[in-house]
């Protein structure tokens, strides 16, 4: 009988582990496939003269102390002389934020979550702005508060 539990168990943790490489696989094969150069200096000063952003900010929706370290889940904004705005990552909603905090205190031996807000409502007026999104890569603490 014992032999059966174990057999089942394997089983079961075989079957669970599948499943992950099925759903998060193919999403880290598709980031490591983009391999689009990163721009040097000259590129940042021709955006000076091609209409490029004019404010450069970023926005914290979350932090939480760590052992070591701080960790800060940021949002960056460029800002365009037309009011448009582009935001790189979007954090998390603050229910998520308050789920991976809570797993950050359990593994990592981290601090309470200090929530700021998803990035939405910490725009304001100023959300309606967004014409685009882009995002560093598509983990859920730079995806979710989208």
């Amino acid at each position: 009988m014992a032999k059966l539990i174990k057999r089942a168990f394997a089983i079961v943790l075989l079957l669970v582990f599948v499943g992950l490489c099925v759903r998060y696989i193919p999403a880290h094969l598709q980031v490591r496939s983009v391999n689009t150069p990163l721009p040097d200096g000259a590129d940042f000063l021709q955006l000076k003269h091609n209409d490029g952003p004019v404010n450069i900010y970023y926005v914290n929706t979350s932090e939480q102390s760590l052992p070591a370290s701080t960790l800060v889940h940021s949002v960056i904004v460029l800002e365009w002389s037309d009011g448009k705005l582009f935001l790189i990552d979007a954090g998390m909603r603050e229910t998520q934020a308050e789920e991976f905090g809570g797993l950050m205190k359990l593994v990592m031996g981290a601090q309470e979550v200090e929530i700021h807000g998803a990035i939405g409502s910490l725009l304001g007026d100023h959300v309606a702005g967004v014409d685009g999104v882009g995002f560093t890569h598509l983990h859920i603490d730079h995806t979710d508060g989208i």
